[in-house]
This record gives structure tokens, sequence and C-alpha cells, in this order.
């Protein structure tokens, strides 16, 4: 079915539709009949419509597209050959753990960051996401693209767990003027998926537990976003874990994925 022929049954349908609406005499048989026309229509010209917009779109097309217009990056922490760590980090093939010594104040981390690539970048449209299970009180860590707890000037963007609560966070210039938001309290040692979609210079949405009853954001942060020029080669994945008592802590993780838009290839 062409175009034109759509557009004259949702023509048809409106106008019988609107019959209907008035002239309430009608028996309602009728108008139930009427009714069901229409629906039948409407979904008749959704159908064709989406086999018209796909018919064009090959394989190679999809393909072509996917090579050329995302990276993709993903790790189910195999093993930490490849990965920089400091401190207590350990993988098994189902998942890592970072875990501190019993002393306040000390840190351990895990990052990803492949030099000479030119991809990573906070100047595309990138999402990630990731599972972790964590101890509960008096410890802070991160998840984010960038670097965190490291030095002014760092910019990243993702989430955050500091006692027992969830937030998710951006800075474009340092943990000291980080912007966050509240997006769960109560981890209680429990397991969490969470993810981050990236709009460069608009927003960063944060998700946790999403699920088929509940697939919208838990935040929204507009401040405080990484500076969106071209810039490359920052951190493509940072976890990190630091304890503020003299008790060790750790935090597990199952998983990281990563998708950004990239610009580079016509």
């Amino acid at each position: 079915m062409n175009i034109a022929s759509l557009i004259l049954l949702l023509q048809l349908s409106a106008a019988l539709l609107t019959s209907v609406a008035q002239n309430s005499a009608l028996p309602q048989s009728f108008q139930k009949q009427a009714l069901d026309l229409s629906r039948q229509a409407v979904e008749l010209v959704s159908r064709s419509l989406a086999q018209n917009v796909t018919a064009g779109i090959s394989a190679d097309d999809l393909l072509d597209t996917a090579w050329k217009k995302t990276f993709h990056w993903m790790t189910f922490f195999d093993t930490l050959a490849g990965f920089t760590a400091e401190g207590n980090a350990r993988a098994d093939g189902t998942q890592f753990v970072l875990t501190t010594e019993p002393r306040e104040g000390n840190r351990v981390y895990i990052l990803k960051q492949p030099v000479w690539q030119g991809l990573i970048t906070f100047s595309q449209k990138s999402y990630f996401r990731t599972a972790f299970i964590a101890d509960s009180l008096n410890l802070k860590a991160y998840f984010v693209v960038g670097k965190a707890l490291n030095a002014r000037g760092d910019q990243y963007y993702g989430f955050k767990i500091e006692n027992n609560s969830l937030y998710g966070v951006s800075s474009r210039d340092g943990t000291s003027n980080e912007a966050s938001v509240l997006l769960r309290s109560e981890l209680n040692g429990k397991y969490h998926q969470i993810e981050a979609r990236y709009y460069p210079g608009e927003k960063v949405q944060f998700y946790v537990d999403p699920s088929k009853s509940d697939q919208g954001p838990k935040g929204t942060l507009i401040s405080q976003l990484p500076n969106n020029d071209a810039l490359a080669n920052i951190h493509l994945m940072n976890i990190v874990l630091e304890t503020s008592d003299n008790a060790a802590k750790h935090l597990q993780t199952s998983y990281f994925e990563y998708i950004q838009r990239r610009d580079v290839l016509d």
C-alpha cells in the first residue's frame, strides 16, 4: 500500500468517526462496528508505515552505520590483565572485587584508559551501565566515565555511593565542584543495576534497577557537565572505593558496558 492510499484510509477513518460522534441516535451496534473499523484502519496504517520505513534499509546499511557511527566496549572482568589497578583488586571470571585496607582514607581503584585511540570523548552522546554490590556504611565509591577522586580539573559523569545512598554525579572541574542528585537510599549491601546516559552540553540521566514496569530515569543533572569540547583518550571506565573509617570495605562489580556515538567516518 503506497503513502497516498494510507493517507486516504486515515481520512476515511476520521470521517467515519466524526459521523458517529455527530449522530448519537445511531444504534449502539453500528457505533461499535464503526469504532472497530476505525481501529483496524489505524493499525493497518501503522504497520504499513513501519514496513515502508524499513523496506529500504538493508543488513549492510545497519552494519555500516553501527561500524561508522558508534563505539562499543564491554567487559565481564575475566581477568585484570589490561586494566590499571591500585590496591587489593582481584577478578575470578564472574566479577571483580575491590577491597580497601582497614585504615581510614585508604583508596583502591580500577580503570581502563586505552591510549592513542581518539574515540572516547565527552563531545558525543554516550551511555554506560554496570551492576554492583557494596558494603553499606562508612565508604565512598565511584562508577564513572572520566576521572574522579583524583585531582582538581577532573571531568566525569556517573554514580557515587556514599554511606548507604546512591547518587548520580557530574563534574567538569573535580569533585570539589561536583553536581549530584540522590537516586536511592538504603542500598543495604544488595545487588543493583545502574545506567547513566550523557547528552553533551545538555544533561545526564540516571537509571537504577530498570524494569518493564519502571523504565524512567531516577534523576537528571543539567549542571557541572563535562566540557563537551572534542576531548579524546579520557578514562573509559573508572571505579574507585575509599573507606572513611578503620575497617576494610568491599565492592563487587560483575560487568561494565559503554557505548558512544562517534562522528569520525562518513
